[in-house]
């Protein structure tokens, strides 16, 4: 697939000096839908040559408890949602589960912080399939990992915070009753985000 931009909210909601409460939402239904394309289709003894191209969206969310360990280390814990769609082949992919994961903030300058976010989840879902001629449903489940990386800003006057870095994901996805198909995706990228902080 070529880039495209995925956009959406990202909510905190901050309970104490130690928990917290953070929703991630992101989506290309905001930004626009990637250009993909695929080449070849295995057959018995080779590959079947022909090209087919077309679009692809994408609904990445997840929603996690934070807790404190100290002012450097955070453990997190939650569920994820991915959905996937292509004109390609006609798939469609949605899966639900828990995730787990660490977080670690450092100090460098007087309100300038690197950050840093390792997580794996384990998610279980469907998988319908048009291509062909006829509609298929599978059964799938979903091991991966995510990582993020940046470099967070905060400007008191304004009471926001800046961030801009990087996100990488994989994701291994298997199919009940098959235990020899796999599909491995992985997505990475450039982040931007800009969050205003308010109490009541």
């Amino acid at each position: 697939m070529k880039p495209a931009l995925l956009a959406g909210p990202v909510l905190s909601l901050k309970f104490n000096n130690d928990f917290n409460l953070s929703l991630i939402f992101l989506t290309t239904e905001f930004a626009g839908k990637f250009d993909c394309e695929k080449s070849g289709y295995p057959v018995s003894g080779g590959t079947f040559p022909f090209t087919e191209k077309g679009k692809a969206s994408r609904t990445d969310m997840d929603i996690t408890l934070n807790y404190r360990l100290n002012d450097y280390f955070k453990v997190f814990a939650g569920a994820k949602m991915l959905h996937t769609s292509t004109t390609v082949g006609g798939g469609e992919f949605e899966s639900y589960g828990p995730g787990l994961g660490l977080g670690f903030t450092f100090p460098i300058l007087d309100n300038l912080f690197l950050l840093a976010n390792l997580s794996g989840f384990y998610l279980w879902g469907n998988e319908k399939n048009y291509d062909g001629g006829g509609d298929y449903k599978f059964k799938i489940n979903d091991y991966g990992i995510n990582s993020t990386l940046s470099l967070a800003y905060y400007i008191a006057p304004a009471s926001t915070t800046l961030s801009f870095g990087g996100r990488y994901q994989y994701i291994e996805t298997n199919y009940d009753g098959h235990g020899d198909w796999t599909r491995k995706c992985t997505f990475y990228g450039i982040t931007l985000s800009a969050t205003y902080t308010f109490s009541f």
